[in-house]
């Protein structure tokens, strides 16, 4: 651009010096096209200066101060010149540079919304977007799923409160309220009518457009009745374990009333007496009901569970009523946990059987704490529970039901030791010199 203008400046002297009769000194902008490109401010006055020079020397001039008039004249429309195409220049490096940022938040932007739009119709959660009347701007893919929706159906427009009429009244309330988020369980119904219970997350906001709610909601359904069916299972164990201990007790009982009779019978007061026959009858019917005395069946032996996953459900399930207790938990359960035979649900009412009974010794205490130890070796996973309570004076029928002095029925760990033996383990009380020490044992599986 340099040399270009001063080629330029040359040619332009040279016209000017042949045309004398004509003035060119308008001619000598030329120049400063090319070198305002190149050049910064300073260096466009100086050049600028130059330009009204070499002009005003190569023109024929009557007087000194029409010499300068021109001069000034010439410096001013070079220089103004030479700032337009500067600014000009700067204007158009901004404008890319602005077009090229446009250009790039454009394309982060697109890039953005391709990820949640992928991560929304991957996402196994249903998502949903909803206008101010209830009805559905947007979903994903597990929200037509949910619905139970045709794949060729847009649901966009459809009200919610015919399939979770929870959000539509959660748009109600909102009406009047300031924007929230909560979470809630409930029922919906698909298309075809078929209920289901699903989890949901949602929130409000405001937009220029008026009041959306955003939710993702999950069926959870499956996990609903997995869940009943277990606390069935248990229910039936329990109830089997407590029926057998019932039926021990009779029979115990039926057996002294037997000898008694047994005794009475030889005596000839009673000899004929067609009472005392039907009540050794009634005797001998309630034996033998008793007689079949139900345990916990065996066939429990073969369930696996992961005593890392129990153990930790335990902890979050008993750490805030020894925190309400101001009482402090000592966890020692070094990882990896193997995996034990016995199901899950099992393990931990047994465990949480134990807890009731520690949570209760050191109520009175000023110590309260609550130790858990775990030991594994080849064979046997050792869960050690001890607290700081006033410990037990005699344990001699401990595991027995239905015994004397119990604050409760005396069924816990009589119910506790049935459910670990279900499953190969067992539960035994080891004297310790402070509080009361319980040890569960359960058999590693192999895997």
């Amino acid at each position: 651009m340099l040399l270009t203008s001063c080629l330029l400046l040359t040619a332009v002297a040279w016209i000017d010096r042949s045309i004398q009769d004509v003035s060119l000194g308008v001619i000598f902008v030329i120049p400063m096209l090319p070198a305002a490109f190149a050049m910064n401010r300073w260096q466009i006055v100086c050049y600028a200066l130059l330009l009204a020079a070499v002009s005003t020397s190569s023109s024929k001039v009557l007087s000194a101060t029409d010499a300068g008039s021109r001069f000034l004249l010439r410096f001013l429309a070079n220089s103004t010149t030479g700032f337009l195409l500067v600014e000009l220049v700067r204007n158009r490096k901004l404008i890319l540079e602005h077009t090229a940022a446009l250009e790039k938040q454009v394309a982060l932007r697109e890039e953005a919304e391709s990820h949640l739009r992928s991560l929304a119709e991957s996402s196994p959660a249903a998502i949903v977007t909803l206008g101010e009347d209830a009805r559905i701007l947007s979903g994903n893919r597990a929200l037509r799923e949910m619905l139970g929706l045709d794949s060729e159906m847009d649901f966009a427009g459809l009200s919610i409160r015919d399939h979770l009429p929870v959000l539509a009244d959660a748009m109600r309330f909102a009406a009047d309220s300031p924007a929230f988020r909560t979470a809630a369980q409930c029922q919906g119904r698909k298309t075809s009518g078929e209920p289901f219970v699903a989890q949901v997350w949602f929130s409000t906001y405001m937009t220029p457009m008026g009041r959306r709610l955003a939710a993702i909601a999950v069926d959870i359904s499956e996990e609903i009745r997995e869940r009943e069916e277990q606390n069935l299972r248990q229910l039936l164990a329990n109830n089997r374990i407590v029926a057998g201990a019932v039926s021990h007790e009779i029979r115990n009982v039926c057996g002294a009333i037997g000898m008694v009779y047994s005794q009475l019978r030889a005596s000839p007061e009673w000899k004929g007496s067609e009472d005392f026959d039907a009540l050794g009858n009634l005797v001998g019917a309630l034996t033998q009901i008793a007689s079949t005395e139900l345990v916990a069946k065996a066939g429990n032996s073969k369930v696996q569970a992961d005593l890392g996953e129990v153990l930790s459900h335990f902890r979050i399930m008993i750490t805030p009523a020894w925190e309400e207790v101001e009482g402090k938990l000592v966890w020692h359960a070094p990882e990896p946990q193997p995996w034990v035979f016995g199901e899950s649900f099992g393990i931990l009412q047994a465990l949480l059987n134990l807890h009731q009974n520690s949570l209760r010794a050191v109520a009175a205490m000023t110590d309260r704490q609550l130790r858990l130890e775990v030991t594994v070796n080849d064979d046997t996973a050792r869960i050690a529970v001890t607290d700081s309570g006033t410990g037990i004076k005699d344990a001699k029928n401990l595991f027995e039901p239905f015994k004397a002095g119990a604050e409760q029925s005396g069924l816990g760990l009589y119910v506790s030791r049935a459910i670990l033996r279900s499953y190969g383990g067992d539960l035994r009380f080891e004297p310790v010199e402070q509080g009361c020490r319980f040890v569960a044992e359960l058999r590693v599986a192999k895997r």
